[in-house]
């Protein structure tokens, strides 16, 4: 495993106990299991909508601000 650290709001954070209580589990694995769950959603939609839905430009976007930009 990999470790990261990221910042949810504390309504997110109750949720997630809440949730861990009722299905005796940790927080640690419902965060795992919605990341899967979330990336494996995120393959079935095209990947323009999917970087508007978490404030990303599209990659073609990206990609053409580059070029442009002076060296």
């Amino acid at each position: 495993m990999v470790l990261r650290t990221v910042y949810i709001s504390p309504t997110i954070d109750d949720e997630l106990r809440d949730q861990a209580f009722k299905l005796h589990t940790s927080k640690n694995d419902l965060i795992r299991k919605y990341i899967e769950l979330g990336m494996a959603a995120n393959k079935q939609k095209k990947p323009s909508v999917v970087g508007a839905a978490v404030g990303h430009k599209p990659v073609a976007a990206k990609k053409a601000k580059l070029k442009a930009a002076p060296k």
